[in-house]
């Protein structure tokens, strides 16, 4: 291999067909004089354009199409020929700068034509990188070379997103990570769109797994052992965003809710779903029949979800499923397949303000897997999410196909970035803050990504891109879709 050129951030580098190269690789610029060097990542491909060698490709076909040739030259000139019209140019993006042996961003310093050049195998990178250190060891998956990857799970304690193309492994790796971090005694809560995170109970033989005591599977509405709520567990101030932001009930109606809840409250009496449709209902309570309906209405609405219980012993306590039941490291799975819209938003609305609550009042801290997360969370709980909740200790993990569903706000707090294969120019260029990396360059290496491997950006890998494919876990983890053939 031999150093080209340098165009901004990125190197040209003449390699030899024969030399395995490939796109994601790592590789190292030694400048032996200097003891300096350069860690550059590569993203792509071309083949040398030599003057000339256009016009003689097209004489060679053109030739040997039309005539029967016979080669008299030299074999090894014949050969060297070809070699030179067969050399390829990696473009690489340098990413670090070593100086002293020690690895920093890179300062601007390029070194000369005459250095060593190797491509840096996994271990080698996480050696120069200084990633052996791992406090709680959460695997991810396997690098191109076979080695198993790790990140340090303290890492993940912030935003982070998982985001390609449908079928790309996304969701594979939201699950084999859950796994480490229930191992490791973290506890998490996972939004579930397909009923997918459940088959975790299951090993791979049909048999409960080692988490099948680790991972609770609720479903909202259920008649037996489904997620039911008290409206005291809920409290006025969710019942006033359900209504009005997400049942729309007018403001002056909800105020007019409000009043008959804190009536109910000061009574002395116990708050049930029937006792507040029976007060909405009363011309004495409600005048206005236009406010009685639209209160009555979206009441009725609530009660036809199942979430709501005026039975104790039935209802959901949260607090008590993460930290007792499931004290040592587990996850609170949420099925909200087959729901209807309304259903789920006054689910995650329910789930999100009560998580808060809790913790606010512990030490302890949980992980929140949110698949798609734009189908069922609002701006202003999102934005909620992403600034005050993430301090209290709810840690993020945002699955998506389509990241400009993400709100701007998810892309500038977000500390680490697992990116699959990504075509969409949009969608990559929405990226390119996370992965420090410039939109064309980010996007000529995301289209190349073959399905089931990803590259780590942001904290985790000390901000230097790593190449990582998914890996085979002993549980069940597709979800399935029903076919005709």
């Amino acid at each position: 291999m031999k150093l080209y050129n340098k165009v901004g951030d990125e190197l040209y580098i003449i390699y030899h067909y024969d030399e395995d190269i490939e796109t994601g690789d790592t590789l190292l610029i030694w400048d032996e004089r200097e003891g300096r060097g350069l860690l550059a990542y590569v993203i792509s491909h071309e083949f040398i354009t030599l003057e000339g060698t256009l016009d003689e490709l097209i004489k060679n076909e053109l030739i040997e199409h039309t005539f029967k040739v016979f080669e008299y030259g030299e074999k090894f000139s014949s050969q060297l020929l070809g070699d030179i019209s067969n050399m390829k140019i990696a473009k690489a993006k340098i990413r670090m700068e070593i100086k002293d042996d020690k690895i920093d961003f890179w300062s601007g310093w390029i070194p000369t034509r005459d250095v060593k050049i190797e491509r840096l195998g996994y271990d080698k990178l996480i050696e120069k990188m200084d990633l052996k250190s791992i406090k709680k060891r959460i695997l991810i998956g396997i690098s191109p070379d076979g080695d198993k990857v790790y990140i340090d799970g303290s890492y993940l304690q912030g935003i982070n997103i998982i985001t390609g193309e449908k079928g790309s492994g996304k969701s594979h790796l939201a699950k084999t990570i859950l796994v480490d971090l229930i191992k490791n005694g973290g506890k998490a809560v996972i939004i579930d769109l397909n009923n997918e995170y459940s088959g975790l109970r299951i090993s791979k033989d049909g048999y409960r797994s080692d988490l099948f005591n680790k991972i609770i599977v609720l479903r909202p509405g259920d008649i037996e052992g489904g997620m039911k709520f008290t409206l005291d567990y809920i409290g006025i101030k969710v019942m006033q965003y359900i209504l009005n932001k997400i049942l729309e009930l007018p403001d002056h109606s909800t105020r007019i809710f409000t009043s008959i809840w804190n009536f109910i409250q000061k009574r002395g009496e116990e708050l049930t779903l029937s006792k507040l449709i029976n007060l909405a209902s009363s011309k004495t309570i409600v005048p206005h029949e236009g406010v009685r309906d639209a209160i009555v209405s979206r009441l009725m609405i609530l009660s036809s979800m199942g979430i709501l219980t005026d039975d104790y012993k039935e209802s959901t306590d949260l607090r008590k499923l993460l930290f007792e039941e499931l004290k040592g490291g587990g996850a609170l799975i949420i099925n909200l397949k087959g729901l209807d819209y309304q259903t789920m938003l006054v689910t995650v609305q329910i789930i999100i303000s009560k998580l808060s609550e809790i913790l606010e009042k512990v030490s302890d801290a949980v992980f929140l897997f949110i698949e798609e997360a734009q189908l069922y969370i609002r701006r202003t709980e999102w934005l909620n999410l992403v600034t005050r909740v993430r301090h209290l200790g709810l840690f993020q993990f945002y699955i998506t196909n389509t990241p400009r569903s993400l709100i701007p706000e998810v892309i500038d707090q977000a500390d680490n970035l697992f990116l699959y294969r990504l075509s969409d120019e949009e969608d990559v260029k929405y990226l390119t803050p996370i992965a420090r990396m410039d939109s064309r360059s980010l996007r000529e290496l995301s289209s190349s990504i073959p399905y089931r491997r990803f590259i780590l950006f942001g904290k985790a890998s000390k901000n230097y891109p790593i190449t990582v494919d998914n890996i085979e876990i002993p549980y069940i983890t597709a979800g399935v879709t029903k076919k005709i053939w």
